[in-house]
């Protein structure tokens, strides 16, 4: 079996969570201990100190994040999806080069991987929401919770695309600041519905 079979297996059966408090809460351990071959559990095992190391820097759950690089790649740094996403977090290409980063690079991998995730999860205010959007773009988030919030509640957010007049700073910060507070309106409604994925 190959590990992206056990990846593609561990992300159909862990991905049931139970949720409190809008938080993502389940453990990712046990389900990777449960399903991975022994190579992939030895590689996770190897990777679990500095996954947890720099998951409470950031701020993410530790044992989501192991879960994430288990869905991922199975723990090999050296994965290659057929979009080209590299290493234990699957970085795209134009996300390592804007970041000036070797996605093979597992610490620099999972620091850029957590640092996502935490800023994800102050967008969104859920785990769950912060996790998903790795897997389909914080776009998809945005869009799905606009509909949602249209088709259950009769509530029309903002549109996220906001675009800034120039490239000057002034412009940008002002764009950034727009963003922001439509997020934050997303964030709000998030957390006043109690809404997980």
């Amino acid at each position: 079996v190959s590990d992206q079979a056990v990846a593609d297996d561990f992300f159909k059966i862990s991905l049931s969570p139970s949720y409190e408090n809008s938080d993502l809460q389940f453990s990712a351990q046990s389900a990777v201990e449960s399903i991975l071959t022994p190579e992939c559990r030895e590689r996770m095992e190897g990777l679990k100190p500095l996954v947890l190391e720099i998951a409470a820097e950031y701020g993410v759950p530790g044992d989501a994040l192991l879960g994430q690089i288990a869905i991922e790649s199975g723990g090999n740094p050296y994965a290659i999806s057929v979009a080209d996403a590299k290493g234990v977090l699957q970085i795209m290409p134009w996300l390592a080069e804007k970041f000036e980063m070797d996605p093979t690079d597992t610490e620099a991998s999972v620091r850029l991987g957590a640092m996502i995730l935490s800023d994800e999860h102050a967008r969104f205010g859920d785990w769950g929401l912060a996790f998903w959007s790795w897997h389909i773009g914080d776009g998809e988030i945005y869009w799905a919770l606009q509909t949602y919030a249209r088709l259950e509640y009769g509530i029309n957010l903002p549109d996220i695309g906001i675009v800034p007049a120039d490239e000057s700073e002034e412009s940008l910060a002002y764009a950034n600041d727009l963003v922001s507070y439509v997020a934050s309106q997303y964030k709000n409604f998030v957390g006043q519905f109690n809404i997980t994925p």
